[in-house]
Parts: C-alpha cells; structure tokens; sequence
C-alpha cells in the first residue's frame, strides 16, 4: 500500500493521525505546528478530500521514453537516455521540496541501494524524476549531492557524466505538461495544494524493464527501508533473471510476487522441486563418486595381483 503525504496549514492540530505502520505521529505535527511550520502528513489512507491521489498500478504500460526533460546540471535529456536495454530502472518520483516524504523516501532508497547484493551502474540504474514544474537546476544538484555520494562509486560520484547515459543516479526536471505525462504513465497521481503551495502524493518505487515497460511496484514503511529482499527480486524480475548471482537466479525462481500483499513470496512448489531435483543430483553424485573409487580400487588390486604372478624376467649374462 503507497503511503501519501499532504499539507496541512492548521497551526493546532486536534485529531490524532496514525502514522505508517500504525505509529501516531500526532506528537511530531504538533512540534512542527508549534515551531510555527506547516505540518506534512504522513498516513495510510487518503483523506476523503483528497481522493484519487493514489498509485493506480500499470504493470505491462510503456513509459513515454522520448519525453524531454533537464538534468542537475542543466543539459537537455530524453527519458529513455536513462534506458539501454540491458539494465532494470528503478524509478521514483518525487520533488526535490517536499517537505517530508519525499526525502524520507529518497533516504529509504539510498539505504537499500547501499545494502542491494547488486552492482548500481552495472545491474541497474535509478532515475529520480520531479513532477513539480517549480523545482530548480539547483535543487536538482543539492538532492543528488546528498543522496547518490554515499551510494554509488567514488570513481563515478565525483565526476561529471560525459553524457546522460553514464549517470546511474540522476535526479531529473520536467515542465508541467511532461511531469504529467511521465507520472501518468506509470499510474501516479499528485495534486497541488494551493493553500500550502505544497503537492498531496503518495510514494512507491516503480521497477522498469530495460526497455521502458512497467515491472514492479514497490511500496516503503515509515521508519524502516525498501526491503533489499523485495528491490533485488524486482529488479532481477525486470530483467526476467539476468542479472545478479546464480544464488540470486535460485532465489528469484523460489518466489513470486503478491500483489495483494505488495510483497514477494515463497513458492512452496517451486521449492519442492529445486529441492528434490537438488537431492537428486545429490545422490547421482554420491553414487557416482562411490562407483569410481570403486573403480580405481579394482583397478589397483587387479595391478598389483598382475605383478605378484608375472615370473622373474631373466637377467642377461655379461
């Protein structure tokens, strides 16, 4: 389930507002109502006035990859820049203002990728898109600085990318009409809230195939990471099995997406049958082993009884 983020302009707020994972965090909007800021939201469900702001799942839907957009250092880029056709995208939007849920987000992603068993740059890329039109060159720059210099390679992190394609991690700008078009595609809906002048949106991570299809969608908690389980057998899911370890292919077979319960489960029958086709081997490799040392011991009795009966060659008079 997406968690949602809204504004709220009341400087004393009475309802107590369960936080994800069930946690209240009542307690932290009044400290931000009390510090005279306005207080962001964070909760499972939508409230009733902010209806239809949700994630409406689009498995299978191509996402428009000659759209336009800028990067953080202000050159023109196209979407599908970002796509070669060999490695999964994991896309998150976002904006680079928000004042809560998003860096949250953006923090929970940076965790995950840290701790991902799967190379960035080499398995996959990430690709953050903005859908507030408002947003900066600078903004851009300041996210990225924070977020992908402790996640990706120093050989890559301190250097400018020679083209758009080399940025594993970029944090990208879009008009009006295109951050509509990008977010539309992948089900995402967001709203401007002109008395806060901030955005309603909900967050998740949406896992694309190499060449621009909708895999996966994947959906944090407050106060904990994307799970490393449920990104790595997403993204592997995207790339239909090509890329990480052979333990990593083993794991992917064993498992298969609930999107009920958003999360990746165990096939009890896929497990049944690498187990027994693992026994198997395992048995035909005993039984293997035993019949050539088998083998060699025959083979070395039989030398040596051959030896014992042969007669004495005779040796040549001088």
């Amino acid at each position: 389930m997406p968690l949602f983020s809204a504004t709220s302009p009341r400087k004393s707020p009475t309802r107590r507002t369960r936080g994800i994972g069930g946690r209240p965090i009542a307690a932290a909007a009044l400290a931000l109502a009390a510090a005279g800021a306005r207080a962001q939201i964070i909760m499972d469900q939508p409230p009733r006035d902010l209806a239809g702001i949700d994630i409406a799942e689009k498995r299978g839907a191509q996402i428009p990859l000659d759209t336009p957009l800028m990067d953080h250092t202000g050159a023109a880029v196209r979407l599908g820049d970002y796509f070669d056709g060999k490695r999964p995208v994991v896309l998150l939007m976002a904006y680079y203002t928000c004042p809560m849920l998003c860096g949250l987000a953006l923090a929970d992603l940076q965790k995950a990728v840290r701790g991902l068993n799967l190379e960035l740059g080499k398995d996959y890329r990430v690709v953050v898109v903005s859908f507030d039109h408002r947003n900066s060159v600078s903004d851009a720059a300041a996210k990225r600085d924070i977020y992908v210099n402790d996640a990706v390679p120093m050989a890559i992190e301190h250097r400018r990318p020679p083209s758009p394609g080399d940025d594993v991690w970029p944090f990208l700008l879009a008009t009006e009409q295109n951050a509509r078009l990008v977010s539309d595609s992948v089900g995402f809906a967001y709203r401007f809230i002109p008395e806060t002048g901030e955005y309603a949106h909900p967050t998740a991570l949406m896992v694309l195939t190499p060449s621009g299809a909708v895999s996966n969608y994947l959906y944090g908690r407050f106060g904990s990471t994307y799970g490393e389980k449920d990104l790595r057998l997403a993204i592997m899911d995207a790339s239909r099995g090509k890329v990480g370890t052979v333990f990593d292919k083993i794991l992917w077979a064993c498992y298969h997406y609930d999107p009920a319960r958003g999360t990746w489960t165990m096939q009890a029958m896929t497990v049944m049958r690498i187990g027994g086709a693992a026994s198997v081997l395992g048995v035909c490799g005993l039984v293997g082993a035993s019949l050539v040392m088998r083998r060699r011991r025959l083979s070395a009795l039989s030398g040596g009884s051959v030896a014992a009966s042969a007669p004495p060659r005779a040796v040549p008079a001088s």
